[in-house]
């Protein structure tokens, strides 16, 4: 493996750390002869990284599929005792998270190149962003609960609250959420997607449990953005962010729905 150049981003750690390290994997995994090489430029306002490898490639009508979650090249039936894919699913929405873009290129038997741009690119005199270097003490050990029906932002939402410190836990359907909560006990902050899977509503799932546990902050996720659909949570005063969220406004969403729950008593 090569590296060539060198650019420096302020920007979430975690998240780049994670999409890098997913997209090496794999390029390393099916590379079984030649070389992966990773670069970095400039250009104009944006940060370049691109990780090329000279591997098995994807075939022309397989590129289409490969953000699927099981998605692998060897499982074309995706059968997920094999695993749980190329982690492109995952990428993709870290990538939406800090507003990084990413373009997919591949031949079958020839290679593959994955370009990102980044629009954090570093001068030196810019303000540092708060979820990068800023005091995270005001949501470091924080109990978080996600719930929400699509297990990649399930766990992009996941690695970007560890990283910031807080203790995740997360549900991908009300069920498992009830569960979690009568195991573990309320959380400092539920974020909540609006619909949910089987046919459960974010906002009742919220009603459900406060009736059985008591009061607990919530902040509420979603997709949707007819006035119908998000009227009950205005209603109802939860914070509601729109899909898809980027980390910083993550952050301080998290971070001003938090200090309600430093005032009440733990379980």
């Amino acid at each position: 493996m090569r590296c060539l150049g060198q650019v420096r981003l302020f920007d979430d750690p975690v998240a780049i750390a994670r999409i890098v390290r997913n997209l090496l994997d794999n390029a390393i995994k099916y590379t079984e002869q030649g070389e992966v090489v990773v670069s970095t430029a400039r250009r104009d306002e944006w940060a370049v990284l691109e990780i090329a490898d000279t591997g098995r490639g994807i075939p022309p009508g397989e590129l289409t599929r490969v953000f699927e979650e099981f998605y692998q090249l060897d499982n074309p039936g995706r059968d997920q005792q094999h695993g749980v894919g190329l982690g492109l699913t995952i990428v993709q929405r870290l990538c939406e998270l800090i507003g990084a873009d990413m373009a997919l290129a591949s031949e079958s038997g020839v290679g593959t190149r994955v370009t990102l741009r980044f629009r954090t690119l570093a001068t030196g005199n810019e303000p540092r962003p708060v979820n990068v270097d800023a005091d995270v003490s005001g949501v470091s050990g924080k109990r978080i609960y996600v719930v929400d029906d699509e297990a990649d932002i399930l766990e992009a939402m996941r690695i970007l609250l560890q990283g910031w410190g807080c203790r995740v836990e997360t549900a991908a359907s009300a069920r498992v959420a009830d569960a979690l909560f009568s195991d573990v006990g309320r959380p400092d902050l539920l974020i909540v997607d609006l619909r949910l899977a089987e046919g459960e509503q974010g906002l009742a799932l919220v009603w459900r449990l406060r009736g059985r546990h008591g009061e607990f902050p919530v902040l509420v996720v979603t997709g949707e953005t007819g006035l119908e659909a998000l009227a009950p949570v205005r209603v109802a005063g939860f914070p509601l962010l729109q899909k898809p969220i980027v980390a910083d406004v993550l952050y301080d969403a998290v971070s001003r729905a938090l200090p309600s729950a430093a005032m009440r008593q733990r379980d």
